[in-house]
């Protein structure tokens, strides 16, 4: 009996935890991204750990070093954004390679509160929580966007010219 009620107890369980990673109702383009994010930079990845080489998860959050801001203001050399929430990507997450990376400021209410996680000291986070563009790759100086290429001062003008 008792077999059994555990067996019923796990199976009442799954579909919670298959529903964990919410599905976006509204996952913003690059324009309207570009226009909500409270960062704009182009940055890499200051630490990778060990850890994350065989995982199937990223860490909950990651530092990355901010090379250049293309949009809003940043003294600091390196950022702490949320990246993973469990097993949902709802973050910045990336491992190699220079990127363009829009941000919301955490502490200004504009980052994914939701989650219940303890996430530290994180500056930064995904704008409209993840579901929207997270970041471009940076190839020899151009940007990628849906496979066209384009340079830096181009992006800037054509996306973020507004501010």
């Amino acid at each position: 009996m008792k077999r059994i009620l555990a067996l019923i107890a796990v199976l009442v369980a799954l579909p919670g935890a298959a529903l964990a990673c919410q599905p976006c109702q509204e996952t913003w383009n690059l324009e309207k991204t570009a226009a909500q994010a409270d960062l704009v930079i182009v940055g890499e990845r200051a630490i990778i750990h060990d850890r994350e080489k065989n995982e199937p998860f990223g860490p909950p959050f990651v530092n990355i070093r901010v090379k250049q801001v293309l949009k809003g203001e940043e003294d600091d050399d390196v950022l702490t954004v949320k990246s993973w929430s469990g097993m949902c990507d709802y973050g910045i997450y990336f491992k190699e390679g220079s990127r363009v990376i829009f941000l919301s400021d955490a502490s200004q209410g504009h980052a994914d509160k939701t989650s219940g996680f303890s996430i530290g000291n994180v500056q930064y986070d995904s704008v409209n929580m993840g579901c929207a563009q997270k970041t471009l790759p940076i190839e020899d100086g151009m940007v990628e966007i849906d496979g066209e290429k384009m340079s830096l001062d181009d992006f800037k003008a054509r996306y973020l010219s507004g501010e």
